[in-house]
């Protein structure tokens, strides 16, 4: 009787110590997964989504005199923040290609160190994102365009 005691106790002792281990085990396990870099990108992207779709329902909204951002979207497969403009008063027959290419190295160099800068970007950082940035003139013709890669803002 007392062997059975023995085995019975030890067998309980195994269950306990295998069923804890392995409790503790799944719940780093699912810590890890939880925390690792895919699963931060796929939290980022999700909360990237929302913000542009929260700034939507805010738009048009005037940025100076001559600028208004009429449309933000997030291009997921192309980890692409896209920002729509739409400039008054300026035709693109207005410029010349020189004092056009002036302008967008001077609204890129501006716009890296916002997105550098601005707490509010670490999200968008964390995820590397593309920032495509289109200005369409009063006629509604594309005026100029260009992109942020994370390559630019991550030096």
């Amino acid at each position: 009787m007392n062997k059975i005691f023995k085995i019975l106790g030890g067998l309980l002792l195994i269950y306990i110590v295998f069923f804890s281990c392995n409790k503790i085990i799944s719940s780093k396990m699912q810590n890890d997964i939880n925390n690792s870099p895919v699963m931060e990108t796929l939290d980022a992207k999700l909360e990237i989504e929302q913000v542009a779709s929260i700034m939507n329902n805010s738009l048009p909204k005037t940025i100076d005199k001559q600028t208004t951002v009429t449309k933000v979207e997030y291009l997921d497969k192309e980890n692409k923040l896209v920002y729509n403009y739409q400039i008054t008063g300026l035709k693109k027959r207005d410029k010349s290609e020189v004092e056009i290419e002036s302008i967008i190295q001077n609204l890129k160099e501006s716009q890296i160190d916002v997105i550098k800068s601005n707490p509010d970007n670490a999200t968008l950082i964390k995820a590397k994102v593309t920032f495509e940035y289109i200005y369409k003139d009063v006629n509604g013709d594309l005026f100029c365009s260009y992109m942020i890669k994370p390559v630019e803002y991550l030096k």
